[in-house]
């Protein structure tokens, strides 16, 4: 008896472990087509969650629904007490039309975990299905089936995510050969008398050999060249290690950058010449500050690091706290109306930076959402507590684009100063958790700092009470009282540098950037001072095309205010609208052409003899030829039946639907050009009429039209034309164009075919 209970809880554990597995696989599949990007570890939380609730409400029909209302009325006492109608209907009203959007992953619902809330609806359903199948409705034959059918579609349309996929079904199929290989012995022994073999066991123990063998095969085992094969495993190991050491105090990692890179000085101050040599190509929609390093201590003569300010990886799921406090990503603090505030101060601004020198330093401003290659793949960088991003080991390489997407303060907008006022009336009544230590780094001054800084700080803000005007009256201070020269002189020995500042009235932006820095601090605002690139406009003239240069090398400040975050001051007032000046070499000189990084951050390929033994391992547990025999005609049946149900499904329901799916799985409108213009050339050569090595966009489809009897062909190309030869901007209707087109074409089809001969003619044979 006890044998009994403990197979039926090891039977239970086994199917809550398989319908996780199971349906995080699928969960991965429908949210990437649903345009969500999400990873495995997200998933599997995701299917551990949706499974929890299934067992609440299978154990006890009431158990749930009693979980909700005390949510509910929870939640409701919360809104009482705080007094929170107006924020929650607000926030209702904005979350409702953001789910009806049909697309929900932008601000704010997206990081503030009603996104999770999302996911959870859909991967609930999944889950629930998944576990009904293992607990009463086990048949073995329909998971090597639907593995089979489910990997083929990856292969076809997504192979990146198809070795996870693979490997979750790999691991559920071998546990549940396992109970399907008990249920076969327990038939046998049933007809002889015998006592029934605990499936629960079989199960059990099978899963667990199962996720032994994969991982050691799949994940730790070494390749040829002696690297592990899983990156993730290589990174939450290296993960660990930063942990370690963080909690040590010895964690400490920044970029390589510095200001004598581009000619300066090694201290501050002092002539300097700087040459008109590229450094940067930068397309953006907002020009920016890009800055490279940050500083936290002065010393009179010099900015350096403190010490101990982290070595986090960006992308790290132990590291996003630390994420959010050095990119300000917690802020602002003061609920919805701050944010309404905040969203109007700031724009997102997607930056792709082509760099013309290898450098450990990514350049990046703002608030930092994502970095990433061209090609949209995440780049293995790192960041520290000072809002620093950079490369751990090997240098960016030159020429090879990168792209920041973050959110900055704009503060050129109309009335700026008077919304900034009023955010800071909301965020400085919340207690911002940060702030101690954001005062412990960034208030440092020198003891030999002489009064008179001090003095002029207070005079220059005397009678303003809120902070952010405090630190805009210091920045017009220096703007309009002193003169920007590259010949200021040597800084005499021994002589504190703002002072200095302060006594010849003359400076380049070390000068007004350390002042700047310096005067917040005396006043006990946080303030740092940053170094980088400022930004003219390329001499090509295209919009949203800049330049950085060795003598576009600049330093400004940032101020950090309570419950906002760190806001950029450049008392230098840099001109971002101007031409950038270079030799006269360079101008003549071409473009360079840049080829992206090839930056594989994705799990290797398993060996591809893995997957055909797959079937035929499973089925010969049987143990008798026939049964093997039909099992394969079967398994063979099944999966073209099923590759030619998902390519009818796809083709009939998906075709009206194709420029949804475009505008899901592709970001930018030029990829989702050419993948709708490849499309075309494939269903033309369907229809017979293939793309030669002489024909031009214009001329085949020009043979097109003449073979339809219109010119729709060549009026949907021409966009197409146009943007690849002549740089024309894609517009939204461009694709939508090529999609109709696409789906007309597929309706016809169907409509003078009829569904059988459509299946024959364009999944079977694949020609007319």
């Amino acid at each position: 008896m006890k044998d009994n209970k403990t197979s039926s809880i090891l039977g239970l554990a086994a199917d809550s472990v398989c319908t996780i597995l199971l349906s995080t696989a699928f969960s991965l599949i429908l949210l990437d087509m649903l345009g969500h990007n999400v990873d495995y570890g997200q998933c599997l939380a995701l299917s551990a969650i949706s499974l929890l609730l299934v067992l609440l409400f299978t154990r006890r029909w009431w158990v749930f629904p009693a979980l909700l209302v005390l949510a509910a009325l929870t939640l409701t006492a919360l809104i009482y007490v705080f007094r929170l109608y107006d924020e929650m209907y607000q926030y209702g009203l904005g979350l409702y039309e953001w789910i009806i959007s049909g697309y929900p992953i932008t601000d704010p619902y997206s990081y503030n975990g009603s996104i999770m809330l999302v996911r959870l609806v859909i991967v609930l359903p999944i889950a629930a299905i998944l576990f009904l199948y293992f607990r009463k409705l086990f048949v073995f034959y329909l998971q090597p089936l639907a593995a089979a059918g489910v990997l083929y579609w990856l292969w076809k349309y997504d192979k990146d995510m198809m070795v996870t996929v693979l490997v979750l079904m790999l691991v559920v199929i071998l546990a549940s050969m396992g109970r399907f290989a008990g249920q076969r012995i327990n038939r046998k022994f049933k007809k002889s008398g015998q006592a029934a073999v605990p499936l629960g066991m079989l199960q059990f123990h099978a899963l667990l050999i199962g996720a032994v063998v994969l991982i050691f095969a799949f994940a730790v085992s070494p390749k040829e060249n002696y690297q592990w094969r899983s990156i993730k495993l290589v990174r939450f190991i290296v993960d660990i290690g930063d942990y370690y050491r963080y909690s040590q105090g010895s964690a400490s990692g920044s970029g390589s950058f510095s200001l004598g890179d581009a000619g300066y000085e090694g201290n501050l101050g002092g002539d300097i010449e700087l040459s008109n040599d590229v450094v940067l190509k930068v397309s953006t929609n907002i020009p920016v500050l890009l800055g490279g390093s940050t500083y936290d201590t002065y010393t009179g003569s010099i900015w350096k690091d403190s010490g101990n300010n982290g070595n986090f990886r960006f992308y790290s799921g132990f590291w996003q706290g630390k994420r959010r406090i050095a990119y300000n990503l917690d802020k602002p603090l003061g609920g919805s109306k701050a944010y309404d505030i905040y969203r109007e101060l700031t724009k997102r601004a997607t930056i792709t930076i082509t760099p013309y020198f290898s450098s450990r330093s990514l350049f990046s401003c703002g608030s930092v959402i994502s970095v990433k290659t061209l090609r949209d793949s995440e780049i293995n960088a790192y960041f520290n507590l000072k809002g620093e991003l950079y490369t751990q080991t090997t240098p960016w390489s030159a020429n090879s684009p990168y792209v920041i997407t973050t959110t900055v303060f704009n503060r050129s907008k109309p009335c700026f100063d008077d919304l900034m006022v009023k955010l800071e009336d909301i965020a400085y009544k919340k207690k911002d958790k940060n702030l101690a230590d954001i005062k412990l780094n960034y208030l440092q001054l020198p003891e030999t700092l002489p009064a008179t800084v001090y003095e002029t700080a207070a005079e220059i803000t005397a009678g303003i009470d809120s902070p952010y005007l405090q630190a805009v009256a210091i920045e017009n201070w220096l703007s309009d009282n002193f003169s920007y020269t590259l010949t200021p002189g040597d800084v005499p020995e021994g002589k504190d540098f703002v002072q200095h500042f302060l006594d010849t009235g003359e400076g380049y932006c070390e000068y007004y950037a350390s002042a700047m820095t310096v005067f917040a601090r005396c006043i006990g605002l946080p303030a740092r001072y940053v170094t980088g690139f400022g930004l003219k406009e390329s001499v090509e003239n295209r919009p949203g095309a800049y330049t950085a240069t060795k003598a576009t090398a600049h330093a400004w400040s940032e101020v950090y205010f309570m419950g906002i975050g760190w806001v950029v001051f450049d008392p230098s007032n840099w001109v971002f609208d101007e031409t950038v000046t270079l030799d006269p070499i360079e101008e003549k000189a071409p473009a360079p052409v840049f080829t992206p990084p090839v930056i594989d951050f994705e799990t290797p390929v398993l060996p591809e003899e893995l997957l055909p033994d797959l079937p035929e391992n499973n089925l010969q547990l049987s143990g008798k030829n026939n049964i093997t025999l039909l099992a394969v005609v079967l398994f063979v049946i099944g999966v073209c039946a099923l590759y030619l149900l998902i390519r009818f499904l796809l083709s009939y329901l998906g075709s009206g639907n194709y420029y949804n799916r475009l505008c899901r799985r592709y970001k930018n409108r030029s990829d989702r050009l050419d993948a709708a213009y490849r499309r075309l050339i494939k269903q033309a050569c369907f229809l017979g009429i293939r793309m030669e090595d002489s024909d031009t966009i214009n001329t085949f489809a020009a043979k097109v039209d003449e073979m339809a009897g219109n010119t729709v062909m060549t009026r949907v190309c021409t966009p197409v034309i146009l943007h690849r030869f002549a740089l024309a901007d894609i517009q939204n209707n461009d694709v939508r164009s090529i999609c109709d087109h696409y789906a007309n074409v597929e309706k016809k089809l169907r409509k003078e075919l009829g569904p059988l001969k459509y299946i024959w003619h364009r999944f079977i044979i694949g020609r007319m």
